[in-house]
């Protein structure tokens, strides 16, 4: 091979190394451009009047003793099944 032939060789090789080296390496695309946003405004808190307070505190009564009936219930359950055992005053 004379010396031309061979330095084209080289030459194609050394530039096939490389363009596989871009690809693998994404160096090929140019990087995407990053878009920032301003931050979103805190949500707007809304404090609540005095009657809105008591009803509120209210459902929250409503709730935890609906609950606790619900337990009552359940554990009254477990121990009796669904035979519920009498009550006897005898005025006592």
């Amino acid at each position: 091979m004379n010396a031309i032939a061979l330095l084209v060789c080289r030459s194609s090789r050394a530039l096939l190394v490389t363009a596989m080296v871009c690809a693998l390496a994404g160096c090929a695309e140019a990087p995407a451009r990053i878009l920032s946003r301003s931050p979103e405004p805190p949500p707007v808190v809304r404090t609540l009047t005095p009657d809105e307070q008591l009803r509120r505190a209210d459902q929250i009564d409503h709730q935890v003793m609906q609950e606790q009936r619900q337990a009552l219930h359940d554990e009254r359950i477990t121990r009796y099944g669904t035979f519920q055992p009498l009550l006897f005053d005898d005025g006592m």
